[in-house]
């Protein structure tokens, strides 16, 4: 069992754009669920869901919470089967490189990028927003009376 990356390099804040393969034996595999387990650089433990086959290889997308910070993704393979069967493949490691956080960067103008579609919503709320008037400190103490 082997789990490979195709890209060189994976960095944090990235979101279902890179791939890991396990190579698991036909054999080994047939009438087990196969599973990949990680540990992602801040120390979360996450479980994949069961996993298919194309040839013995399972792919996965990694989600962003795989890849949370920079640092170390620890990856293994997880077989399971019948009556409490469960075979583990070794432990692969991977290095996660910083990334810039772009939800919070800000362009040249002064606007700040947000991740698509968020622009939408934000201003709507803004519309929704600049309709109401801010409370007053004399109000307030009236309502925590």
């Amino acid at each position: 069992m082997k789990i490979s990356v195709k890209t060189p390099f994976l960095h944090a804040g990235e979101n279902i754009s890179r791939t890991l393969t396990a190579q698991v034996g036909t054999e080994l595999a047939e009438g087990k669920e196969v599973h990949l387990a990680f540990i992602s650089p801040s120390g979360k433990s996450f479980l994949s869901p069961t996993l298919t086959s194309a040839d013995g290889n399972y792919s996965y997308l990694l989600p962003a919470c795989v890849l949370d910070r920079y640092g170390h993704l620890i990856a293994q393979i997880i077989l399971y089967g019948e009556n409490g069967y469960c075979l583990k493949s070794d432990a692969y490691f991977f290095e996660v490189h910083p990334g810039i956080d772009e939800t919070s960067a800000e362009t040249g103008e002064g606007d700040f990028v947000t991740l698509p579609g968020l622009d939408k919503r934000l201003k709507k709320t803004e519309e929704r927003l600049a309709g109401l008037v801010p409370i007053t400190d004399a109000e307030l103490a009236g309502i925590l009376v």
